[in-house]
C-alpha cells in the first residue's frame, strides 16, 4: 500500500541512512541514501509532469515512494523512480586521485549552499548546510496572489482536492510570498530586471525564467568530502552546483504541459587546497534516471541522437498500475537541450547562455554525445568495485567494467549482425523493430551525457535538460508522441531565448520595439498567423524560407507605417520541416522558425 507523504518547503525533512525501496522489495539492494538533515524540499507542480527536488540536488522518490513525480498530475502514479544529475573529470589541482566524479544518483554528493571565496578569490569554505536560509529551495509562480492554489496544494500536500484546506493553500500563498521577496538573486538565481538596475527588487522585478508558469531554484556544493567519498569514492573537485527547474504554459497548447526544463550550471571554484592553476579536463555531465514506467519491471528503453533525447517506455501493452487509471502506460525521456558553449568571437556563431542568444559563441559538441542503457545487475551491487572510474566510463558511452582507464564501447553489447561504432546504444525504432532495440522488459537506469569539457578555475559550464512525458492512446506509439514533443521542447527553449528567436544582428542591437512574435500556432498544419511591429515607417520585407535557405514565399515586401501587423502562411503545397520566417527593414533584421507538421 502506497504512503502518503506531505513535504513542507522550509520543513526539516530528515532522511535516516536507509536502503532504498522501490516499487517491489526487488528494488532495494541499491546504493544506500546519504543521511541527510535540514534539507528541504519543494515540487515542480505546474502542469502535468511533476518533479519533487531537495536543497542538496537529489529528486527523491515521494509518491507512494515509488516515483519522484506524478504523470498525469493527480494519478499518484509515475514515470521515474528517480534521477539526478552526476558530473565526472581529470582534476588537476594536486589532490589524488585526479579522476573525481559528483552529483546524485540514488544519494546525494551535494551539500546545500554556495562555496565561498575570500577578496582573493580562494576558496575559505561554504555556506552553513544547517542554516535554514541556506539549506532550502526557493519556488515561484507570478499568479500566487491571484490563482486558486487547489491543484498546487493537491500535488504538494499529496492530498485529494476533496480534502485541500483553506489553510493549506493559504499556507503555500504565504510561501510563495516569502519566496519572491527573498528571491536569491544575489546568488545566480535568474529574474526578470523590469526596470534594468541591475538589482532585485521584488515590488518591481519578476523572480524567475522569463515567462515561466512556476520556478524552482537551488544551490549546492560538493566540499563535503564525507558525502563524495561514500557516494563516488573521490575527493571533493570544487564544484558549485546551480540549479533552476521551470515549465511554461502556452494558451491552446497542450504539449507544454508534459515538459519540466532545468538548467544545471556548473561553476568550478575549486577546493581550499587548489591552486591558482587547478583545471578539470574531460569534464562530462549526465542525466542520470532509474525510470519506472508505472511498474518498474516492464520497461525498455532508447534512444534518439537526432533529438538528443533518451527515453523509457513500457514493454507490454498493458500496465499494472496504469491500468488502474484506464491509460495505456506513456512513454518519457530527458532531452539534452544544450551543453557548455564557448567563444569564439564570430558573428555567425551564437549560443544561448542564461536564457538569451548570445553572439560570438558556439557549442563545442552535440547537446548528447553519448546514451547508455546501464546493465541491469551494475548498481544493484554494493559496494562496486570502483564507482568514480565507473559512472565516468558510463558518462562517456562505455561500459563500467573494465573500469576506467581501461574503456569498451557500449556499443559492443550490439550482436546483431551489421552492427558499427555509435556512441548511442539502443537507438532503433521500436515502432517499427528496425535497428538497435532494447528487448526482454524489466528494471532499467539509462545515462544522457554530453562531454568532454575542459574547465580553468572560474570557469562556469552551463546545461539545459527537458525532462518529456506522453500518453496516447497506445504505448509502443507513445514513443512517437514522446519525440514529437521532444521536438517541441527544443523549439520552446529556443524560442524563449530572444522575442525575434535569433536576431541576426546580436540581440542588444536590434530595436527592442521592433519585434518578429512567433507564429501561432506552431507546430501547424497548414496555416498559421504571422505578427510583426513596425515603429518607423519605411520598407519591409516578410519571407519563408526552408531549411536550405531556399526563398519559398514572400509574405510581404512594401511600405509599411508604424503599427502591428499580421499576415497568414499556408503550406499546404509545403513538406513537413523547419521553415526560416525572416522579417527585414532598413537597420535591422530577425528570423524566427517555424514547424510545419502534416
Amino acid at each position: 500500500m502506497k504512503r502518503r507523504t506531505a513535504v513542507l518547503v522550509l520543513m526539516v525533512l530528515t532522511i535516516s541512512s536507509q536502503v532504498v525501496s522501490g516499487s517491489d522489495n526487488t528494488k532495494k539492494n541499491r546504493r544506500t541514501i546519504l543521511a541527510t538533515s535540514s534539507v528541504a524540499s519543494t515540487i515542480i507542480d505546474a502542469n502535468n509532469l511533476t518533479s519533487w527536488i531537495q536543497a542538496d540536488a537529489l529528486w527523491p522518490p515521494v509518491v507512494g515512494e515509488s516515483w519522484n513525480g506524478e504523470f498525469p498530475k493527480g494519478s499518484e502514479v509515475g514515470v521515474v523512480f528517480q534521477e539526478g544529475i552526476m558530473f565526472g573529470g581529470l582534476v588537476y589541482d594536486g589532490t589524488y586521485p585526479g579522476l573525481r566524479v559528483g552529483g546524485s544518483m540514488y544519494g546525494t554528493a551535494m551539500q546545500a549552499g554556495k562555496i565561498l571565496t575570500g577578496s582573493d578569490g580562494k576558496v575559505v569554505g561554504a555556506e552553513n548546510a544547517n542554516d535554514s536560509t541556506v539549506a532550502r529551495v526557493w519556488r515561484v509562480r507570478p499568479d500566487y496572489r491571484t490563482a486558486s492554489l487547489i491543484d498546487d496544494a493537491k500535488a504538494f500536500f499529496n492530498e485529494d482536492s476533496s480534502k485541500v484546506t483553506a489553510q493549506q493553500i493559504q499556507q503555500l500563498r504565504s510561501q510563495y510570498e516569502s519566496d519572491w521577496n527573498d528571491w536569491p538573486a544575489s546568488k545566480g538565481a535568474p529574474y526578470v530586471d523590469v526596470n534594468g538596475d541591475g538589482k532585485y527588487e521584488p515590488d518591481i522585478d519578476i523572480p524567475g525564467v522569463p515567462e515561466a508558469a512556476q520556478t524552482v531554484w537551488l544551490v549546492a556544493n560538493d566540499l563535503d568530502s564525507a558525502l563524495t567519498t561514500q557516494l563516488c569514492g573521490t575527493p571533493p573537485i570544487g564544484i558549485e552546483e546551480q540549479i533552476t527547474e521551470w515549465t511554461w504554459k502556452i494558451d491552446g497548447q497542450t504539449v507544454p504541459d508534459n515538459i519540466v526544463y532545468k538548467q544545471v550550471k556548473l561553476i568550478y571554484k575549486g577546493t581550499t587546497t587548489s591552486s591558482f592553476d587547478s583545471h578539470i579536463d574531460g569534464l562530462y555531465l549526465s542525466q542520470w534516471a532509474d525510470p519506472d514506467v508505472g511498474d518498474y519491471s516492464d520497461d525498455l528503453v532508447g534512444s534518439d541522437s537526432t533529438l538528443n533525447l533518451g527515453y523509457a517506455y513500457n514493454g507490454e501493452a498493458v500496465d499494472l498500475l496504469y491500468q488502474h487509471i484506464v491509460l495505456s502506460p506513456p512513454a518519457m525521456g530527458y532531452q539534452i537541450i544544450s551543453g557548455p558553449s564557448y567563444k569564439t568571437g564570430a558573428a555567425s556563431d551564437s549560443a544561448i547562455t542564461d536564457f538569451g542568444w548570445k553572439r560570438g559563441y558556439r557549442y563545442p559538441n552535440p547537446p548528447m554525445t553519448a546514451y547508455v542503457r546501464q546493465q541491469p545487475s551494475y548498481g544493484l551491487i554494493v559496494p562496486w568495485d570502483d564507482q568514480a572510474a565507473e559512472d565516468y566510463n558510463m558518462m562517456r558511452g562505455g561500459l563500467p567494467r573494465p573500469s576506467y582507464p581501461a574503456f569498451i564501447p557500449a556499443w559492443t553489447l550490439w550482436t546483431t549482425p551489421g552492427n558499427h561504432p555509435t556512441n548511442y546504444m539502443c537507438f532503433g525504432d521500436p515502432t517499427t523493430r528496425s535497428g538497435w532495440i532494447d528487448s526482454l522488459p524489466g528494471d532499467r537506469r539509462f545515462w544522457c551525457s554530453n562531454g568532454p569539457f575542459d574547465m580553468k578555475l572560474g570557469d562556469t559550464a552551463e546545461y539545459v535538460i527537458a525532462e518529456v512525458a506522453a500518453e496516447g492512446p497506445e504505448f509502443v506509439q507513445n514513443v512517437n508522441i514522446l519525440k514529437l514533443y521532444a521536438r517541441w521542447s527544443q523549439f520552446l527553449f529556443n524560442a524563449s531565448a530572444s522575442p525575434s528567436i535569433l536576431a541576426v544582428k546580436a540581440p542588444e542591437q536590434v530595436p527592442l520595439d521592433w519585434v518578429l512574435k512567433q507564429n501561432y500556432p506552431n507546430p501547424f498544419n497548414p496555416s498559421t498567423t504571422i505578427m510583426y511591429n513596425v515603429q518607423k515607417r519605411g520598407g519591409v520585407n516578410l519571407a519563408v524560407f526552408n531549411i536550405l535557405g531556399q526563398k519559398v514565399r514572400t509574405l510581404v515586401d512594401g511600405m509599411k507605417d508604424i503599427g502591428t501587423y499580421s499576415v497568414d502562411f499556408n503550406g499546404m503545397n509545403l513538406p513537413s520541416g523547419i521553415y526560416i520566417c525572416e522579417l527585414t527593414e532598413i537597420g535591422a533584421s530577425a528570423k524566427m522558425k517555424m514547424m510545419l507538421l502534416k
